[in-house]
This record gives structure tokens, C-alpha cells and sequence, in this order.
């Protein structure tokens, strides 16, 4: 993934995002629009460029108490392929898993070791 046009204030920031994807050699690159907003603890994301007819995202935050922190994840998207929608489909879980896992290791490696 790479990181281009950000802006940034005291209450928001915004990024076009590039990313490189692969499975079962399969390799699709898409970029994506990231709007958060640090106040409402979230951070949304849609579709700019790519394979999908359409792709949003969000991560809502929610602090319970001090050190810690419920995460929400939604996604909903449709691939513009008809074999890359079928293999989404059936590999869900597993795409999903491999997205929390990424979250989980950057926040270990930003914030320390997480329960």
C-alpha cells in the first residue's frame, strides 16, 4: 500500500490510498479515498479507482475504558469480474481475517503489544 495527496488538519485527515492485492494468482490494483475523522473516532473509505463496481469501508473505535478500545470493521463491495466476485465470495472469512491481522500487527508495532 502507498500514500498519496494527503491533507491534514487539527480534525481531519484525507488520503488517496494505492494498493496491490493478490490471491490464487490472481493481482488486482485499486485506490481508495480515507477520510478520518478523529473526533468521531473513525476512519471511512470508498472506492476512487478499480476492479469494483463499488467498495466502502469504515472502522468506527469506540473507547470503554482506559486501555480499551472496541474496533468495528465493515466493508461492503462487489467485484466488477465475475470469476474475481465468486472467488471474494468464497474467501471472505479469509480475506477479512487477513485484514483484522494486518490491523492488529501495525497497531502492535505503533502502540506496543495488545491483548
Amino acid at each position: 500500500m502507498s500514500v498519496r495527496q494527503e491533507e491534514a488538519t487539527t480534525d481531519h485527515y484525507s488520503c488517496i490510498g494505492e494498493v496491490a492485492v493478490g490471491f490464487k494468482g490472481f493481482q488486482e490494483t485499486f485506490s481508495t479515498r480515507v477520510s478520518a475523522n478523529p473526533a468521531k473516532r473513525r476512519i471511512d473509505v470508498e472506492l476512487d479507482r478499480g476492479p469494483f463496481r463499488h467498495l466502502r469501508n469504515r472502522w468506527q473505535f469506540d473507547v470503554k475504558s482506559r486501555g480499551v478500545t472496541d474496533v468495528f470493521f465493515f466493508i461492503d463491495y462487489e467485484f466488477k469480474n465475475p470469476l474475481l466476485r465468486l472467488l471474494a465470495r468464497t474467501n471472505q472469512s479469509l480475506a477479512v481475517n487477513r485484514i483484522m491481522q494486518a490491523f492488529q500487527s501495525e497497531a502492535d508495532r505503533r502502540y506496543g503489544q495488545t491483548s
